[in-house]
């Protein structure tokens, strides 16, 4: 498996755990890599952070469960070059840590509690969150396999949707506030794959029913989704964003 991964998955893999052991080695590196408002905009002005911390982990699980992601994923999604992938990666990771963001300074202008500020925010599950949608689009009905044996009725359609509640039940006991992260690293992927990604046939998206975004919900709601989906699509499908993504150089020149 680890042959047949794209270098640039490898490379990623490798940045994840040289993060992790920099974690071990200076502590302190904490305030300089990880998502941390009070050290994004204020007197430091590390804005950089919403960008490392989808890499940058403090606890060693998370760590290999990153890199193996990273591994995986670069061997699964091997129709695309290593360009797309880091275009992908790029796209998601910046995006979830930039929501992030926002998320802390809401939560203090509500609240007042200076701890918003100060929490540092950190670890992949923003970007292994936006990984589980390219599976949903790529085999959609693959039955859903836990140590061997499929789990009936569960397919890969619905991975996203099980990533998301198993974060929010993480995250309302408090051995993990990630919910942010997969929340957004789902919707950024979708976004990102439905709208932007170009196709080998040089066309923008992915137009199947499967991808909707609608497609994620419960018949029930999926009235109001409608009017998010079509808010996400007038957003992001402007000549500036498209432009964006084409002129971006990230990965230009990597072997496939």
């Amino acid at each position: 498996m680890f042959s047949e991964t794209k270098p640039v998955a490898k490379g990623m893999a490798a940045v994840t755990i040289a993060l992790y052991l920099l974690s071990l080695l200076l502590p302190s590196s904490e305030s300089v890599f990880a998502m941390k408002a009070t050290n994004t905009y204020g007197s430091h002005s590390y804005v950089w952070n919403v960008f490392t911390a989808g890499f940058y982990n403090t606890n060693i699980i998370m760590a290999l469960i990153s890199s193996i992601t990273f591994i995986v994923m670069g061997r699964f999604l091997s129709n695309w070059s290593s360009c797309d992938l880091l275009r992908f990666v790029f796209f998601s990771n910046l995006a979830v840590g930039l929501c992030t963001f926002m998320c802390q300074i809401f939560l203090y202008m509500t609240s007042f509690n200076y701890k918003y500020l100060e929490q540092p925010v950190s670890g992949g599950m923003g970007i292994i969150a936006a990984f589980v949608v390219t599976i949903k689009q790529r085999l959609p009905e693959e039955p859903v396999a836990f140590f061997g044996a499929s789990i009936e009725g569960l397919t890969a359609k619905y991975l996203p949707g099980v990533v998301i509640c198993l974060s929010a039940v993480l995250s309302v006991t408090g051995l993990a506030p990630v919910m942010v992260q997969c929340v957004c690293g789902t919707y950024f992927s979708w976004l990102f794959l439905r709208f932007l990604q170009r196709g080998d046939d040089g066309m923008r998206g992915d137009p199947r029913e499967e991808m909707s975004f609608i497609a994620f919900f419960p018949s029930s709601l999926r009235p109001l989704m409608q009017v998010l989906s079509s808010f996400a699509y007038r957003m992001v499908c402007t000549k500036s964003v498209q432009s964006m993504l084409d002129d971006l150089t990230v990965g230009a020149g990597l072997p496939r």
